[in-house]
């Protein structure tokens, strides 16, 4: 008995120390710091206190100033009570937050209702789209306006329509964004006069448009855009090329070069646009390609590569020459192994290579299904299988496959809706899907995002301003159903 009376008391000797000192909870054993009566200290594990659904919460009894708990459904959060109420931790008096319906769960957390707004949102629906399946631009407010003969870019995020011509040539334009499926009208204060048959390319920064025509004049002059601050900026025409339109343009990555087309006579002069300049500088005739329009340009990185189209004689040709901008030196290709003669093919840069494919000629059946490989660096041609002829068609590339979409048909002799993907590895086409394709066209565009490859306008007969979306992958696309009406509630914390 007396040995349990001793340590008894041994024990409360102990427990008043501690609790005249404080008590520390801790991994290095030190001393809780004189200001606490509990001081908790730890680098790899926190403190965890009660947790409690919101039911729970209401039904403490009588709780005191600044008990705290964690509320574990509804509006999940720390509260602590205070001002015989509870109240959510992070939200100072004078917090508002706003929900798209009432809520009567957000008043009892201590705010009030003091505002309602009716707002107009877009309608974005987030689409499951498989591969090989098209996606219609459906949203049409604020598209640009019905036209072909019009120019289109992608800047990584938006693509840019601008120009091309309806009952009128134009001057106008608008941004399509894919992922809201959505159109935003540009600016057409300082734009270029309006216009079709130009050229247009991207910087990086900036859209760059120049050249072409309207029902009376070919241009020699052009406007940069820039899609941030929704402005123009008009460039030189010190120097520039003589006015001429059905040219072709490539982007350097410091320079726009323009070059051939016609002006009532087929050109084949050309110059360099230097945008940190402002300046141009004439291009080198020297063994430059004969003139010619409905020809091609490819950049392939160091040099350009002009090919095919129709010369002052009227004559489809088979020729062409690279152009390397840092000497100012043009070196004619073989021919030897190269696509037949032919105007309004298309042509894209693999990365290391140019595909030709397709077109017109003079002669039954005018239009072409046949196509090749050139590779500058040993000089040479590989003919490619064949596919559906056509021509005034538009192709992308892809990273791996030129796709090839619309034109005229040479089964039919008239405009089709249908498209192929070619994979220069395999030499091999596969048909592409055309359940809910665009409606049949000529004089379109086409570009390729990175996901997907966008067709806009065009003549189908007749001027359009519809689209559609092609998806080589499966892949989560978005439409726009329109507008829709909502309300926003507005709460202040009290």
């Amino acid at each position: 008995m007396k040995q349990i009376l001793l340590s008894c008391s041994f024990l409360w000797l102990i427990s008043t120390h501690l609790l005249a000192q404080g008590i520390a909870i801790n991994e290095d054993n030190s001393s809780p710091d004189g200001s606490a009566i509990l001081d908790i200290k730890s680098t790899s594990k926190g403190m965890l206190i009660p947790r409690m659904t919101k039911a729970d919460r209401e039904a403490i009894s009588s709780p005191a100033t600044a008990l705290m708990v964690y509320q574990t459904d509804n509006d999940k959060g720390f509260y602590y009570y205070e001002n015989s109420t509870w109240n959510k931790v992070g939200l100072l008096s004078g917090t508002i937050i706003s929900t798209d319906s009432y809520s009567q769960e957000i008043v009892d957390a201590g705010y009030t209702l003091y505002g309602v707004q009716n707002i107009t949102l877009d309608n974005i629906q987030s689409v499951s789209v498989t591969a090989d399946s098209w996606l219609n631009t459906s949203n049409v407010t604020n598209t640009a306006e019905l036209r072909s003969e019009h120019t289109a870019i992608w800047t990584g995020t938006e693509m840019i329509i601008w120009g091309g011509v309806s009952s009128a040539y134009l001057d106008t334009g608008a941004k399509y964004n894919p992922t809201t499926d959505s159109w935003t009208s540009i600016e057409t204060t300082d734009a270029p006069d309006a216009r079709g048959n130009h050229t247009a390319i991207w910087t990086g920064t900036e859209m760059i448009i120049w050249g072409g025509n309207d029902f009376l004049f070919n241009f020699n002059t052009g406007a940069r855009y820039n899609p941030t601050t929704d402005t123009w900026l008009s460039i030189s025409t010190s120097a520039a090329p003589s006015a001429r339109s059905k040219h072709t343009v490539v982007w350097t990555g410091t320079e726009m070069i323009i070059w051939g087309g016609s002006d009532g006579t087929k050109l084949n002069t050309g110059a360099r646009y230097n945008l940190s300049s402002g300046t141009w500088s004439t291009m080198s005739t020297t063994n430059a390609p004969s003139a010619r329009e409905g020809h091609t340009a490819v950049w392939t990185g160091a040099e350009m590569i002009v090919w095919g189209g129709n010369d002052n004689t009227f004559s489809n040709v088979n020729t062409g020459a690279k152009y390397n901008p840092t000497t100012d030196t043009w070196t004619t290709i073989t021919t030897v192994n190269a696509p037949d003669a032919r105007r309004d093919q298309t042509a894209i840069w693999t990365g290391t290579e140019m595909i030709i494919w397709g077109g017109a000629i003079s002669s039954f059946p005018f239009y072409l299904g046949s196509g090749a490989k050139y590779n500058p660096t040993t000089d040479t041609w590989t003919t490619i299988t064949t596919t559906s002829a056509r021509t005034n068609h538009k192709a992308v590339w892809t990273g791996n496959e030129m796709i090839i979409w619309g034109g005229f048909d040479v089964n039919t002799y008239n405009r089709t809706n249908t498209g192929s993907m070619y994979n220069p590895t395999t030499d091999a086409w596969t048909v592409i899907n055309t359940t809910d394709a665009p409606t049949a066209r000529i004089e379109h565009t086409a570009v390729w995002t990175g996901t997907e490859m966008i067709i806009w306008g065009g003549s189908i007969p007749g001027f359009t301003n519809t689209g559609g979306r092609y998806y080589l992958n499966s892949q989560t696309g978005f439409n726009n159903l329109g507008n829709e009406e909502k309300q926003l509630f507005y709460y202040q914390k009290n």
